[in-house]
Formats: structure tokens, C-alpha cells, sequence
């Protein structure tokens, strides 16, 4: 929250961003000119790949977050599971549950499905830092 790009739109966390953007200006100060060079040369990246943030909605409650107040929700894809239920009857293209359907508050737009998925892929392709070694 630091971050003026991120402060002023939580949901700039699902894009690439330049290494500059991606920390508080007086901490890119801080850095020497050979660090900055071999941030940018990299290009823009996912700042936080394990998160994404979806809209606030009216739907959704609004909790403190460091001090501060907001509505953003976020996804962690390093606490994603797997469920099974009987609920769920979808791989024939079967109907889902009527009351599973009615639990439904909210869809994600097409636009944020579809940045969902780049991050999703992005998240899941990388090499894990275990396997680096």
C-alpha cells in the first residue's frame, strides 16, 4: 500500500508493470544505477504473481487492510484446492445444482476472466524456486 500505483487502484496488481512502477519511488531511489538497469532490462512483469485482485462490488463487504479501509478481494494461487462434490456436474456438460447456482452473488467480467487466466498461466509455468537448485 505503499505503492502509489497500487494505493490508488489495488487492481494494477494483476498487470505487468516496469520494475520502476513496481515498488514506491522512494525505495527505486534507493537502488543503484546498476540495479535499476538490470530491473528494466528485464520489462514489465507481475509485481505480486500469487495475487490477483478482483473489483470491489456492492455485494461485497468492506474490511481494514493495514490501516486503511477498502473492498478489493484478492485470490492467493498458493492456497488453491481442488473440490469434489456431487454439486458440481459439469464435464458431460451437465446442469450445476440449482442451489449451488443460487449461492452465485457475482461473475467476473470477460475482461478480468481473461487477465485472470495470462496470471493464472503465468503463476503456473513459472519454475518454482525448489526446482532452481
Amino acid at each position: 500500500m505503499k505503492n502509489p500505483i497500487f494505493a490508488n487502484d489495488l487492481m494494477k496488481i494483476n498487470l505487468r508493470i516496469t520494475a520502476e512502477e513496481s515498488m514506491p519511488p522512494d525505495k527505486w531511489q534507493e537502488l543503484s544505477i546498476e540495479e535499476r538497469a538490470a530491473m528494466l532490462v528485464k520489462g514489465k512483469s507481475y509485481t505480486f504473481g500469487h495475487f490477483f485482485v478482483y473489483d470491489k462490488h456492492d455485494y461485497l463487504q468492506s474490511y481494514e487492510l493495514r490501516g486503511e479501509k477498502t473492498s478489493y478481494y484478492m485470490i492467493d494461487f498458493r492456497t488453491s484446492y481442488s473440490i469434489k462434490s456431487h454439486l458440481i456436474k459439469r464435464p458431460n456438460g451437465g446442469p450445476i445444482d440449482k442451489a449451488l447456482c443460487a449461492s452465485k452473488l457475482l461473475q467476473l467480467s470477460v475482461e478480468a476472466r481473461s487477465s485472470l487466466r495470462e496470471k493464472l498461466s503465468s503463476y503456473f509455468a513459472r519454475v518454482p524456486e525448489e526446482d532452481l537448485t
